[in-house]
């Protein structure tokens, strides 16, 4: 997931991604909120997709490592 949101921060400009793509990275927020203040549905949306991300790890952590 790290290599997701590295490509999205770095990359993702070069390549021309829309805004909102960008803005699911949470590397696209480093030091913005000290700039321009927290934008709640931003970091809303940032969580949405860790949480998304971390229980797909969970389901296929237990059906390929636990699950026999």
């Amino acid at each position: 997931m790290l290599a997701i949101w590295f490509f999205l921060s770095f990359i993702g400009p070069e390549l021309k991604l829309p805004d909102a793509t960008l803005r699911l990275s949470p590397f696209y927020y480093y030091g913005t909120p000290l700039l321009h203040g927290l934008q709640v549905w931003s970091v809303v949306g940032v969580v949405a997709v860790a949480a998304i991300a971390l229980g797909l790890g969970t389901l296929r952590f237990a059906r390929k490592d636990i699950g026999v």
